[in-house]
């Protein structure tokens, strides 16, 4: 069974928040996100 992996756009329309609160999360470690070359993906 494979997770869906959101990218840091659809975490922040899901959350309401911006794509740069989304990714200072991740730099805090407040948010697990993996790197896909340029991209963040959150499970």
């Amino acid at each position: 069974m494979s997770e869906k992996l959101y990218r840091t756009s659809e975490v922040a329309e899901l959350l309401n928040i911006s794509v740069s609160t989304v990714k200072k999360w991740i730099k805090q470690g407040r948010l697990h996100a993996l790197r896909v070359g340029k991209l963040w993906m959150i499970p």
